[in-house]
């Protein structure tokens, strides 16, 4: 492509380019599947020299935290923070199985970011000490991303979702699971208002190749 200069990978690309911003300049971080780890600018030119390869997750996202820090998890389950001149520090929680999912949001209110986990069949939230704030466990094996939203009244909810069954959950910052789920549907959830009559929806996609649409009372 014209314009794009990069071309220092050390193995294949199967992760999806992340968009970060650094003292205030647009990056793009690739990972490679060798743990390769790249933040160039917009025309693929090295601008952040990263001290620590990794390779992320594959239901994992990456954030930044109000200091600018890109947070992260790898193939493993570590927690990957990296600052930003590019120095990676990697906090391990213990192995995880390969599907897990990952989201960082404050959990309990206190204004720092907690991490949120699925592995197999329990959601776990950790405080930024790595601290236990809530283990639920579910009957069935929880896959695909992690999804968060706020509703009306203020609450934060997190969506998590069961292929093998599939059924979506909307769990409570406590870890309690919201009346009336599961729900039909597997795909990645989220909240919003369809019609301007300010109820809130819950859109999910189904395996069965269907759009399911229900409404937060």
């Amino acid at each position: 492509m014209s314009g794009w200069n990069f071309n220092i990978t050390t193995g294949a690309v199967n992760s999806p380019v992340r968009a970060a911003k650094l003292n205030g300049k647009d990056y793009l971080l690739i990972t490679d599947e060798e743990g390769g780890v790249s933040m160039v600018n917009r025309y693929g030119e090295g601008g952040v020299l990263v001290s620590k390869g990794f390779t992320i997750g594959k239901n994992s996202k990456v954030f930044q935290d109000s200091s600018g820090t890109i947070i992260t998890t790898d193939k493993k389950g570590s927690i990957v923070s990296m600052s930003i001149d590019g120095h990676v520090t990697l906090s391990e929680i213990g192995q995880l199985e390969e599907d897990y999912g990952f989201y960082l949001a404050d959990v309990n209110d206190d204004n720092s970011n907690d991490y949120i986990f699925t592995d197999g069949n329990e959601l776990i939230a950790y405080s930024r000490n790595l601290a236990v704030i809530f283990r639920k466990e579910f009957d069935d094996e929880l896959k695909g991303p992690i999804t968060s939203a706020v509703l009306t009244d203020g609450r934060k909810v997190f969506l998590v979702s069961s292929l093998k069954s599939n059924k979506t959950w909307m769990v409570y910052q406590d870890g309690s699971i919201a009346e009336g789920f599961p729900v039909k549907g597997d795909g990645a959830a989220t909240i919003g208002q369809l019609n301007a009559d300010g109820k809130q929806n819950l859109i999910v996609g189904s395996s069965d190749s269907h759009i399911y649409v229900y409404s937060l009372e």
